[in-house]
């Protein structure tokens, strides 16, 4: 229905578009991650991160020596990542 009103160019609709914009903006700023709070419940090593974060087996071996952030980072970086 605000599909039909917004192509006959009711400013009604165009109205109501911005406002659910202005809210989404709105709610996306209040988002907020603390990595370490998260990365707390696991134990050292990155085995269960990488259960966590990945489908399955990574297909590349994460470099030695990450941990935390970095490793996170490395892992979302691998193809399996986009199967989860």
């Amino acid at each position: 229905m605000l599909a039909a009103a917004m192509s006959r160019g009711d400013p009604m609709a165009t109205a109501q578009q911005q406002e659910g914009r202005e809210r989404f903006i709105r709610a996306m700023m209040e988002i907020q991650f603390d990595g370490g709070r998260w990365l707390a419940q696991f134990e050292e090593g990155g085995g269960a991160i990488q259960r966590v974060v990945l489908a399955a087996a990574p297909v590349s071996v994460a470099l030695p020596g990450l941990e935390g952030m970095e490793l996170i980072r490395q892992l979302t970086q691998d193809p399996v990542y986009q199967l989860k």
